[in-house]
């Protein structure tokens, strides 16, 4: 029987007695699994991250007493996630199960009470450098800016990043379109940021 209250009789018979009868009740409760969904982490590569893993948790203070989890070849055969459960900048975000599939002769309704656990996906920001070039001249009254190079944690150039600038020490930072260098002979320092989603 699945998950159920069942009600046996039970009749004895011996010659010379009168016969008796008995009943009792059969109660077959659902057991109870707890499905934990996977955790995944990467660094980011501006691609989303998901994770469809799944395990089915030993509960510490049910493991020990029969009735915990599936049995014989029962189970979930998959699961899927909810659409929030994916993460492409840095951050972080809960992994949700939102429904569960049922292996073949496996009935969630009646025979198990199903508890899900949430997972974890992580996205660390990507590193980059920046090298500003430093800058020598005679005067000659024009704007004087600097040059720099971005690239990404193998080295590679990175050309789309939003750059700003400005005096070492001094007021806000300046979008590069916008940072015009006027001076005379002297020597001044040029801080240069760049910046782009996903790298830190």
């Amino acid at each position: 029987i699945d998950t159920t209250n069942v009600t046996v009789e039970v009749k004895a018979e011996k010659p010379g007695f009168a016969p008796v009868t008995a009943e009792a009740t059969v109660v077959v409760k659902p057991r109870p699994v707890t499905l934990v969904a996977g955790s995944a982490s990467k660094t980011y590569d501006g691609t989303p991250l998901m994770c469809d893993d799944f395990t089915v948790k030993d509960d510490e203070t049910t493991a020990t007493i029969p009735g915990y989890g599936f049995v014989k070849d029962e189970g979930v055969a998959s699961v899927t996630m909810t659409p929030e459960s994916a993460i492409t900048l840095p951050g972080s975000v809960p992994n949700v199960i939102a429904t569960e599939t049922a292996k073949e002769g496996t009935k969630f309704d009646r025979n198990y009470t199903v508890t899900t656990v949430n997972g974890t996906l992580t996205v660390t920001a990507a590193t980059m450098g920046i090298e500003a070039f430093p800058v020598e001249k005679f005067y000659d009254a024009d704007p004087t800016n600097v040059a720099w190079v971005v690239t990404n944690a193998t080295g590679a150039a990175i050309t789309d990043a939003t750059i700003s600038l400005r005096e070492k020490g001094t007021g806000p930072w300046i979008p590069a379109a916008d940072f015009l260098l006027y001076i005379d002979t002297t020597n001044v320092t040029v801080e240069v940021k760049a910046e782009k989603p996903g790298f830190a």
